[in-house]
């Protein structure tokens, strides 16, 4: 006989297994595999900045389940691994590494600077590739991809070229979102918002001409140190607080105030974005530094030109209107400094405290400054028409299909993206500039056209120099430039404002060097490591050499499988830019995971202390056990899942423990299997590689009328059709239900019912049973594969004596059986539904009524009318079957259903006066919990402002309480009747 281990140590086995696996190099491809894998899945790469979370610890669990099950259902899958350089996460971690040795970037320099990171990245990917592995993950980690590698570097320089020469990159001076910490532009994706105790200051803006009544306008800001900004004051013009105001200006008259503490005067404006109800009526308008402001003086038909009062540190400006012991202060101390003065000065109406939703960036939390600021830009719209209609048309489809809603509703009203960030860390934009040497020469006249002339001529002799074709031909599309190429390598020449640009399709050295000489400098900017990212899917698999999908495909690959934060963020720009570029999907399905908090419903983060490091439940209970619960979560649902644990010096959590007893018990059911099967487990192991039967053969085999086939028919009937729903349950990638059932069918039917039948009926020596017992583990063990891939490969080596992972293997599929052997199984499940049952009314007998083992026999008699003989299960229901006349005067009946009854034996060392008095314990107890939860449920002040996680708890906690109290007074009223 085949040896396990006495008892199941996940430590071992993972180890053994892990170390087969990469051996073995059981999960490589080559080249031509990878390219024309049947299926394939892109991983979202994890950040290089540092460890594994738990959210990445569910994706990958749901990814490896499909590309495991992909693999051994006869297709050849690929899994796209690899890390994102993470621009800013990444860049910032160095340099708080350089602050604890009292350096910064400035001091060390750009090549020092980027030196260091490489050095970080390659120490922490090494770490997140060893993390997944001790996941269990089976890709093919010689074919990670960075999306700072050489090729990579090459898409996206071909992405960049082909969206400018698309005419869909500009350069242009606006407003954006600025972190004066990191001292760089943010999209709005990479700002959270956390609402904050902050105060609205009431502030004089007194009229220059008083107005009948009117001598001044109060306006509410929680910023008073813009109002050096201020270009206006608006005011609703259905506001019938300033109806005489809004007449005058309506008629064309100009109405002016006072900027507070300066010498300047601003116009009043008119615009129905003021919200009458909010502050005073009153808004100061600083577009500079607002974004709803820069809204409202564009709608204004005359355009105020907006001004930049803070540098890019926060500091304000040395400009001759901003007071001079103002001018450098950082904004939150110029605050200070402001209100200090308007006291003084008595402009100052009132401060009143208010919360506020404070825009933070999301990496370092400082808060935002709206900052108008030169930076490429992409239009966004006619790339969000490719994006809405995919989607639309469901050539890509969601999973959970509400999510659907999210994307489109974010595509319908989006912006230009911003994609320039001030950072030394990722893709530098491959834009040359040489500038005019007065960069105030008008950019329409006569000098300035005569300077790009002269700068045109000066750059063909370049181009030429540098082997580019000597004649410089024009696009149509763009009247301002022209584009020239030479083998492999092509240019965009442009007229820019104030000086000519260019931008090259690869990089070229001999070019770029003699741009150089001529002054030319590159920009000294990365692109936004979303724009890089978003060329995942495709730039992995070869783009831009190879142009389009293998095979024919329509998509690259065929999952994406991700969290909700970065539908907008990532997925959305994958589609858009994938259909773009190559004319295909990026994929076809979208699988939106659920986000896993703490157990009190926080978000995971490490700075606040209460992630959750997944390695540590590995370690604690294995990652077979982890990755059964992370299928239990599947991507349907509830989308924001708690961790189902507690800390006490670790993390710990029943729900995981309870997988691990899974595990274990299937443990000990293959060791039973195998002591069962002993003296034909040679023949077993040649006929399964030989001549393996069918389900429908087996069934065949087994006579329906005899009494010790019953379980056997019941089982492999039970099996075909567990098999139809778990495949059917992850081709829709309903991973909860695949595991769950799964789980019911070994726990409940194989193990529960099926072995203890063996066990206590005799089968022992029945080859047919043991062909059927050693059938179905194996099918089991393949089944279950994919979740827990290193404990089945474990024992289903033990039990076939072969010593080969399973994925090589096929995975087990149902079969259509014949009419007949419908029937049988059928018949048998209509007898084990009963049996099964009968031995639920006997455990419920012994332990809530008489207070007994569930293995102590009882005496019975037992009358049934569509019944097989119950001898055949009384070692199933514990029971010993006896003639009534034996039972004596102590019995109790138990009805099973019309048909089936049976009187019990009493044991004489059953005390029921005493049973009962427990029993009544028990419901007073129960009843006193009911009662003080329903007080709680009737406070209504408790209850309104509860959570609804406490609500949930409450109203669960209560059904618990109903159902014990319902099996105990029926216990108490059957022992009174006995």
């Amino acid at each position: 006989m085949s040896e396990l281990d006495k008892s199941y140590n996940p430590k071992i086995t993972e180890t053994k297994w892990l170390e087969f696996w990469q051996t073995a190099k059981l999960f490589e491809l080559s080249d031509q595999q990878t390219r024309e894998a049947d299926f394939k899945i892109a991983l979202p790469p994890p950040n290089v900045t540092g460890e594994l979370h738990m959210g990445h610890a569910l994706n990958l669990t749901l990814q490896d389940i499909l590309i495991r099950y992909k693999n051994m259902s006869g297709q050849k899958a690929h899994w796209q691994v690899g890390c994102d350089h993470a621009g800013i996460g990444t860049q910032i971690l160095v340099e708080k590494q350089l602050a604890k040795e009292g350096l910064t970037k400035y001091d060390i320099g750009r090549d020092e600077l980027i030196k260091r990171i490489w050095a970080w990245t390659d120490e922490h990917k090494g770490k997140i590739e060893a993390q997944m592995k001790l996941l269990g993950i089976s890709a093919d980690f010689t074919k990670g991809r960075f999306t700072l590698d050489k090729d990579y570097t090459v898409a996206v320089r071909k992405a960049f070229f082909e969206l400018f020469e698309q005419g869909l990159i500009y350069q242009g001076k606006r407003l954006i979102n600025w972190c004066p910490h990191c001292l760089t532009s943010l999209s709005d994706l990479e700002v959270v918002h956390e609402d904050r105790n902050a105060k609205l200051y009431e502030i004089k803006y007194i009229l220059k001409e008083p107005l009948e009544n009117i001598q001044e306008l109060i306006v509410a800001t929680s910023r008073p140190e813009t109002l050096f900004g201020d270009v206006a004051i608006a005011i609703n013009p259905l506001d019938e607080k300033y109806k005489v105001l809004s007449t005058k200006i309506k008629n064309g008259e100009e109405i002016k105030v006072k900027l507070p503490l300066t010498k300047r005067e601003i116009p009043i404006i008119l615009s129905e974005e003021v919200k009458i109800d909010f502050g005073t009526g009153a808004l100061k308008i600083t577009p500079a530094h607002d974004f709803n402001d820069q809204e409202i003086i564009k709608q204004q038909s005359n355009q105020i030109e907006a001004i930049n009062i803070f540098n890019e540190k926060a500091e304000l400006l040395n400009l001759d209107f901003i007071p001079a012991d103002l001018q450098g202060l950082e904004r939150f101390k110029a605050r200070e400094k402001v209100v200090a003065l308007l006291t003084e000065k008595e402009l100052l109406m009132t401060e009143k405290k208010y919360k506020q939703a404070a825009a933070l960036h999301d990496r370092c939390g400082t808060v935002i400054e709206p900052f108008l600021s030169e930076q490429w830009f992409v239009r966004m719209k006619p790339l969000a028409e490719l994006a809405i209609k995919v989607v639309e048309e469901d050539k890509i489809k969601f999973h959970p299909d509400k999510y659907k809603k999210t994307y489109l509703d974010w595509l319908e009203n989006i912006q230009d993206w911003c994609i320039s960030r001030q950072l030394w860390w990722g893709h530098q934009i491959p834009v040359w500039t040489k500038k005019f040497k007065d960069n105030q020469i008008p950019i329409n006249s006569a000098e300035a056209e005569k300077l790009h002339f002269d700068l045109a001529n000066e750059f063909r002799k370049i181009a030429q120099k540098a082997n580019y074709n000597a004649s410089l031909t024009s696009d149509k599309r763009h009247s301002s430039f022209v584009v020239a190429s030479k083998p492999n390598n092509k240019f965009i020449f442009q007229y820019a404002e104030n000086g000519t640009q260019v931008i090259t399709l690869n990089s070229d050295t001999e070019l770029e060097e003699l741009l150089k000489e001529a002054n030319y400098i590159q920009d000294k900017d990365v692109l936004d490591t979303w724009f890089s990212s978003a060329l995942w899917p495709f730039a992995t698999l070869n783009w831009p050499q190879e142009a389009k999908p293998a095979n024919n495909q329509i998509a690259w690959t065929n999952v994406l499988s991700t969290a909700r934060e970065i539908i907008n963020l990532w997925v959305s720009r994958m589609i858009f830019s994938s259909i773009n570029l190559t004319d295909s999907l990026p994929f076809t399905d979208i699988l939106i995971h659920p986000v896993l908090q703490t157990p009190d419903g926080k978000r995971m983060s490490k700075s606040k202390g209460n992630a959750i490091d997944p390695i540590e439940l590995v370690n604690k209970y294995g990652a077979d056990a982890s990755r059964l619960w992370y299928c239990s979560v599947g991507i349907f649902g509830n989308q924001d899942i708690r961790f189902p644990g507690q800390k006490d010096g670790t993390w710990s959590s029943s729900e995981i423990e309870q997988k691990r007893r899974f595990i274990n018990k299937l443990w000990n059911a293959t060791k039973f299997v195998l002591q069962t099967v002993e003296t034909e487990l040679k023949e077993l192991r040649e006929n399964n590689l030989q001549n393996k039967k069918t389900i429908e053969q087996l069934i065949k085999e087994l006579d329906s009328e005899k009494d010790k086939n019953i379980a056997d028919i019941w089982i492999l009937g039970e099996w075909n059709n567990m098999l139809r729903e778990i495949n059917q349950h992850l081709n829709n990638y309903e991973f909860a239900e695949f595991g769950q059932k799964l789980e019911n069918f070994v726990w409940n039917d194989f193990c529960d019912s099926y072995l203890e039948i063996v066990k206590v009926a005799g089968l022992e020596t029945n080859t047919q049973a043991n062909e059927v017992l050693f059938y179905i583990l194996e099918g089991v063990l393949k089944a279950l594969s994919p979740v827990i891939p290193f404990a089945a490969d474990e024992l289903y080596t033990t039990l076939t004596g072969t010593n080969n992972s399973l994925i090589n293997t096929s995975y087990p599929k149902p079969e259509e059986l014949s009419v007949e052997s419908k029937e049988k199984c059928k018949k048998a499940k209509s007898t084990m539904e009963e049996a099964k049952l009968t031995k639920k009314s006997m455990n419920s007998l012994r332990q809530n009524i008489l207070g007994l083992s569930p293995r102590e026999f009882l005496n019975c008699s037992t009358t049934s009318t569509n019944y097989y003989p119950t001898m055949y299960f009384s070692g199933f229901y514990s029971t010993n079957e006896v003639p009534e006349s034996e039972l004596g005067e102590r019995k109790v009946k138990l009805i099973i259903n019309e048909n089936n009854q049976s009187l019990v034996q009493i044991p004489e060392a059953v005390n029921l006066a005493e049973r009962k008095e427990v029993l009544e314990k028990d419901l007073k107890k129960k009843l006193a919990e009911r009662e003080k939860l329903q007080v709680r449920f009737e406070d209504k002040g408790f209850f309104n402002n509860a959570s609804e996680s406490v609500k949930e708890e409450m109203r669960k906690n209560l059904d618990i309480l109903n159902l014990g109290i319902n099996e105990l007074e029926k216990s108490i009223q059957q022992i009174s009747e006995i």
